[in-house]
C-alpha cells in the first residue's frame, strides 16, 4: 500500500472535489479504514505471540476487501450528525484506498475490491512502494494535511451518540464487520492470496510470492524470513547483504525457494510516513471541538 501520508493528501483533494465542503476529519478517518486490519493484525501478533500467523493473516485480508471496508463505514457514519453525509465520504474514501493501493507492485498481493465474487488480489504494478513517485505523495500529503488544518476552514460535521435505531445499525454493521471475515477464510486461501496456502502446505516446484519480507544473508547459507514466522533457505537470485526484499520464485522443497525475481526495498522506510499520517489523524480527531455555529443540517462546526 501507498504509505498514510500519500492517502491523505492524494485522497483529500479527490473528495473535496467530488463532494463539496467535505469535513476533512471524516475524509482521513475513511482514508485509513482499509488498513484497520493490517494494523490490528501488528497488534495481535505482538501481544498474542502463539497466534496462528496464517489463520490471522488470513482474516485481516478478508477484513480489508471492500466489503467489509463498506460495513464500518456504515458503522461509523451513525455516529455522525449528517450519516448520510458522511457514509459517503467514508465509502468513497475506502474505494480510493483500495484503488491507490491496486497502483502500486506488490508481488503475491493485492486489494479485494469484488469480493466475495472473487477473492484473486488485484493490482496493476504501476511503481514500488519505495520509489520517487511515492515519496514525492507522502511528501504532499504532509503539506496538504498541515495547511487544511492550520487553515481550519469549512463547517466540521461533529460526532453524536445516535438514537435506538442508530445504535440498532452500528451493533449489526459493526458486529458483521467482524464476524463475516471469518466466514470468507476459505475464499482468500482458495485464491492463494498473498501465497497463504501454498505457505500453508508448500510443494516441489509450487510458485510464491512475497511482498516486503526480511532477506538474511548468513555467513553460510542465506536465508527468507517471512510474515508466518517461518523461514526458508535461499536459492538463486541472491544478494551479499540482509535487506527488505519482494520475491517471487518456488519452492524446490517444503524450505528451500528458489528465487526467480527479486526487488530490494531502499530508502525511507514506508513505515515512518504511515506512522506519522496516523498520529496526525489521530491529533485532528482529538483537537477537534464543538462550536455553537450550526451547518445547514443542524450539524455543529468543529
Amino acid at each position: 500500500m501507498p504509505n498514510t501520508l500519500a492517502h491523505l493528501g492524494v485522497q483529500g483533494v479527490v473528495t473535496r472535489a467530488v463532494v463539496r465542503g467535505a469535513d476533512p476529519k471524516w475524509v482521513y478517518l475513511g482514508a485509513i479504514i482499509p488498513d484497520i486490519p493490517s494494523i490490528l493484525q501488528r497488534a495481535v501478533r505482538a501481544f498474542v505471540p502463539g497466534v496462528d500467523p496464517i489463520g490471522l493473516r488470513s482474516y485481516a485480508v478478508a477484513q480489508s476487501s471492500l466489503m467489509s471496508c463498506l460495513l464500518l463505514c456504515c458503522a461509523l457514519a451513525t455516529l455522525s450528525r449528517q450519516p448520510k453525509r458522511i457514509l459517503l465520504v467514508l465509502s468513497l474514501n475506502s474505494l480510493l484506498h483500495l484503488l491507490l493501493d491496486a497502483l502500486e507492485t506488490k508481488w503475491g498481493n493485492g486489494v479485494n475490491i469484488i469480493a466475495p465474487f472473487s477473492w484473486d488480489p488485484w493490482n496493476l504494478g504501476l511503481f514500488w512502494p519505495d520509489s520517487w513517485l511515492a515519496h514525492l505523495l507522502a511528501a504532499w500529503g504532509l503539506v496538504y494535511v498541515l495547511v487544511l488544518w492550520t487553515r481550519r476552514s469549512g463547517i466540521g460535521v461533529g460526532v453524536r451518540w445516535p438514537h435506538a435505531r442508530g445504535l440498532l445499525v452500528a451493533a449489526a454493521t459493526l458486529t458483521l464487520y467482524l464476524v463475516l471475515p471469518l466466514s470468507a477464510t476459505p475464499g482468500v486461501k482458495a485464491a492463494d492470496a498473498h501465497s497463504i496456502a501454498t505457505v500453508e502446505r508448500p510443494c516441489v516446484d509450487c510458485g510464491v510470492a512475497f511482498d516486503r519480507v526480511r532477506y538474511h544473508a548468513g555467513p553460510v547459507e542465506d536465508s527468507l524470513h517471512i510474515w508466518a514466522k517461518r523461514s526458508y533457505a535461499v536459492r538463486g537470485e541472491r544478494l551479499d547483504h540482509s535487506a527488505t526484499v519482494s520475491v517471487r520464485g518456488v519452492f524446490r522443497d517444503s524450505v528451500t525457494v528458489e528465487i526467480d525475481h527479486l526487488h530490494e526495498h531502499r530508502g525511507l522506510s514506508r513505515d515512518l510516513p504511515s506512522y506519522l499520517g496516523l498520529l496526525l489523524v489521530l491529533l485532528i480527531w482529538l483537537r477537534a471541538r464543538p462550536s455553537s455555529r450550526p451547518d445547514r443540517s443542524g450539524a455543529v462546526a468543529d
